[in-house]
């Protein structure tokens, strides 16, 4: 039954040594160049979402956080109890706060956090991300404080300097007291993310609950294998144990607003991105209109020698598939070589472009120094952009493609099985 019609729609769409017909050429064309941007936006957008997301976690929120309504309780002790459960790579009792860093360069707020000594030995995924540009993530001494690169170039600090932090605790009866505390930095760091590297400061843990005690944010920070799958069974099994006295916060919680703008913005883009594609795709009901006018006598033949009109218009259908089919393989298979070497592209870009610059700026004298131009700033993103294949997505924007072909070529079929063979072969 389907035979027949799938070789007259071979036929059709590659005429001679299969090659394309001369009127589908354009809209295959369109087809591939209008899907390339699509998959690359769509493998982007998904590494830059996750390689950001990843970052947050691992230096900023942890993947889960456990919160007591009791203050007084051993969070050490917990945080070690909870490191030994199954499927949790490393717990830490966290102390954040806020204060004021003075030096007598400058002065900054900060976000203060304290961590117990041994975290920066323990935490591979913290240690992975952090970049320690002078001295070293020391938190061994009372007196150490790690700052971010951010916060050194506001106070104009290196590593052995002193700095003074600004605390405040309100009293039983309501007065507020400022409290000065005296520190040596240890080290510089650097997140490779402007925002938390512009007002993040480290300090040991005993000294933040000294300081922070009373008006600080005491948790139990917890790293798991699989935080982007695998985080709700955990979180359900640590909220039964813990009891009701503690409540269980996961990464999607903490970075609810940042995590969501992400995905609407990555939504928003692919839906004109796969506007482009369905118009480019719909290119195919007006180029095989054409064909059944011009292929009027051979439809009159074929149903004059019986060949039904199901047969006829799934003739067209099948055309149209092909044609899709046609324009999907190049512009999927450029889109996803664009895709894996997009850095390699971007810094191919850069240079061209700081080559260009400099060449104009040392033939012409009224143009000064060159300046360096950057198409993707690290300080505000990623060093790199992570490439992340899904299958599932890619399929959905193959399957999306043909599906519209498929539909596109309705009209031509409906109007090519009910030529009337009669009145075509009379007026031939």
């Amino acid at each position: 039954m389907f035979s027949a019609p799938l070789m007259i729609a071979r036929r059709l769409v590659f005429r001679r040594e299969r090659r394309i017909s001369s009127h589908l050429k354009g809209t295959v064309l369109g087809i591939s160049l209008s899907l390339i941007p699509l998959i690359l936006v769509m493998i982007v957008s998904s590494g830059m979402i996750k390689g950001i997301t990843a970052r947050f976690l691992e230096l900023g929120t942890f993947h889960l956080q456990a919160r007591s309504y009791n203050q007084d309780v051993p969070w050490q002790d917990i945080g070690n109890q909870l490191a030994e459960e199954h499927g949790i790579k490393a717990a830490f009792p966290v102390i954040q706060g806020l204060g004021m860093l003075y030096s007598p360069r400058g002065r900054v707020g900060v976000t203060l956090k304290g961590f117990t000594p041994d975290m920066w030995e323990k935490d591979q995924g913290f240690r992975d991300f952090m970049i320690v540009e002078a001295g070293e993530f020391d938190l061994s001494d009372p007196e150490g404080i790690v700052v971010t690169s951010g916060v050194a170039e506001s106070l104009g600090v290196e590593v052995g300097d002193r700095v003074k932090l600004l605390t405040s605790r309100t009293s039983s009866s309501g007065a507020l007291f400022l409290r000065p505390s005296f520190f040596t930095l240890k080290g510089i760091c650097s997140t490779g993310y402007y925002e938390l590297d512009a007002l993040t400061a480290y300090i040991p843990y005993t000294r933040a609950d000294s300081i922070l005690r009373g008006q600080g944010t005491h948790y139990i920070g917890m790293k798991i294998e699989e935080p982007f799958s695998g985080i709700r069974e955990i979180k359900g099994r640590l909220a039964r144990d813990l009891g009701m006295d503690w409540y269980i916060l996961d990464w999607q919680e903490l970075q609810r607003p940042m995590y969501s703008s992400f995905e609407t913005s990555r939504n928003l883009i692919l839906l004109i991105m796969a506007l482009i594609v369905l118009v480019a795709t719909l290119n195919i009901s007006a180029t095989l209109g054409m064909l059944v006018l011009e292929n009027q006598e051979q439809i009159a033949i074929l149903k004059a020698t019986g060949s039904s009109g199901f047969q006829i218009g799934l003739v067209f259908i099948i055309a149209g598939l092909l044609t899709g089919l046609a324009g999907v393989l190049p512009g999927l298979a450029f889109g996803l070589l664009l895709a894996v070497n997009i850095n390699g592209i971007i810094f191919a870009l850069e240079s061209t472009l700081n080559f260009t610059v400099l060449i104009i700026s040392r033939l012409s004298p009224l143009s000064g120094a060159p300046v360096s131009l950057d198409l993707f700033d690290s300080s505000y993103y990623l060093e790199t952009i992570p490439v992340e294949l899904d299958p599932v997505s890619l399929w959905l924007a193959v399957l999306f493609t043909l599906a519209v072909s498929c539909a596109a070529a309705i009209i031509p079929a409906l109007r090519a099985a009910s030529v009337q063979p009669m009145e075509i072969l009379r007026r031939r």
